[in-house]
């Protein structure tokens, strides 16, 4: 069965499966970098928000065995989840009360992002942008989020100054910083100790993202984040934008070329990272005497 057949079959099971007063459709919503994602949109007579769902996935499983009707039945429990959850109340997304305590930030690059910035409230920091969405947990532990467009600022009557702010306190208490060295983080990745015995045991590289792992390349905004970072390696430091999920953070003790590092990100980005989750080819760098976040040039 082809993706295009795919999509509308289990369109039609999902719609079935949730009864007469839900209308479900497929539409194309614009992702980060130019890039399109198919969703499954599911909407509820009198509800003001409408829960997308992404079919990639889905139809990865399907090719891999899974059934239409199995895989119908894991999306209306996604969304059965998520309709269930507290944090929207009876009055849902249109009280912006209700949505405040969940409003995460999120990086992405301004230049390859022109045309979606039009149509969302943004903060161009360097030559990135941060952008904010709404963060639901089930109550089976799945996560869902919605990136606030214009719209919604008009709807709630907010500025993104509020935004900013609301951000700014929910993203570090929803999303902790999590930082690990490079060296261990590729022994947990390889389930054993694969540098040679008499390599001298030194990180000179560190990945720093959220306890998710998701959308974490925003932790080096956080409050006092670069502070802290510089006060622990007593140093200043560059920044690595590995991806939209993670940063490297690379002490400058002398070892490491400006250049060499911008050429390992493009390279990088090149070879090993998903159109859709390149963040930047630049790097940037921290001066700690002069408390100062630039790009490298």
């Amino acid at each position: 069965m082809d993706y295009n057949t795919f999509k509308e079959k289990l369109r039609e099971l999902v719609e079935e499966a949730l009864g007469p007063e839900y209308v479900v459709f497929l539409r194309e919503v614009p992702q980060n970098n130019g890039i399109s994602q198919d969703m499954l949109m599911i909407w509820r007579s009198g509800e003001t928000a409408v829960p997308a769902i992404g079919m990639k996935g889905y139809y990865a499983s399907f090719l891999r065995g899974a059934s239409l009707e199995g895989l119908a039945d894991k999306v209306t429990a996604v969304y059965e989840d998520h309709l269930q959850s507290t944090v929207m109340g009876e009055e849902g997304f249109s009280r912006y009360d209700n949505v405040a305590p969940f409003i995460c930030a999120r990086l992405i690059n301004y230049e390859r992002n022109r045309k979606l910035l039009e149509q969302i409230p943004h903060r161009k920091i360097l030559d990135l942008a941060m952008i904010y969405y709404f963060r639901v947990e089930g109550f089976s532990g799945h996560i869902a989020s919605s990136l606030i467009n214009n719209a919604h600022m008009e709807w709630w009557k907010v500025t993104e100054e509020e935004l900013f702010k609301r951000a700014k306190e929910n993203t570090c208490r929803l999303l902790p910083p999590h930082i690990v060295g490079m060296r261990q983080l590729i022994r947990g990745i390889a389930g054993r100790d694969i540098f040679p015995a008499d390599e001298e045991e030194t990180e000179t590289m560190y990945v720093l993202t959220n306890k998710e792992k998701y959308f974490g390349s925003v932790c080096f905004l956080y409050p006092r984040a670069l502070e802290q970072i510089s006060s622990f390696f007593k140093s200043s430091f560059f920044i690595l934008p590995s991806s939209i999920h993670e940063s490297i953070i690379v002490p400058d003790s002398g070892r490491f070329n400006p250049e060499d590092l911008r050429v390992i990100v493009q390279d990088v980005n090149r070879r090993a990272v998903a159109e859709e989750e390149i963040l930047s080819d630049q790097i940037y760098y921290y001066d700690r005497e002069e408390e100062n976040l630039k790009i490298e040039m």
